[in-house]
């Protein structure tokens, strides 16, 4: 099974029993957000759109690990419908691009 980062193969092999540890392994993976990503690249500030409907903030966010970045493909927000109080969101990832020098073997 292939992992991605060292940080992730601790949370996810052997996670530690202190919450704030695991997340503190999570923070340093350098994350890159998606719609961040996806906006820089080509110049579009619109894909960083709001997702909450009423507050008018990015409620909710994808990351993505640095082996990742190079798949990231396409983003756009979804319409969730009246009963909700946010736009959805989805996102491609074309895994052929994956940056396997970034990645290992779990055991």
């Amino acid at each position: 099974m292939s992992l991605l980062s060292g940080g992730v193969r601790g949370v996810r092999c052997q996670a530690p029993a202190d919450r704030d540890q695991r997340f503190q392994l999570v923070l340093r993976q350098e994350f890159t957000d998606v719609a961040a990503h996806i906006a820089a690249l080509r110049k579009d500030a619109s894909f960083l759109a709001p997702t909450g409907k009423a507050g008018l903030i990015r409620v909710d966010q994808a990351h993505v690990l640095p082996a990742l970045v190079p798949t990231i493909d396409n983003y756009w927000l979804v319409d969730s419908g009246p009963h909700s109080d946010r736009y959805g969101f989805a996102f491609t990832l074309d895994l052929d691009r994956t940056d396997t020098s970034l990645t290992h073997t779990c055991t």
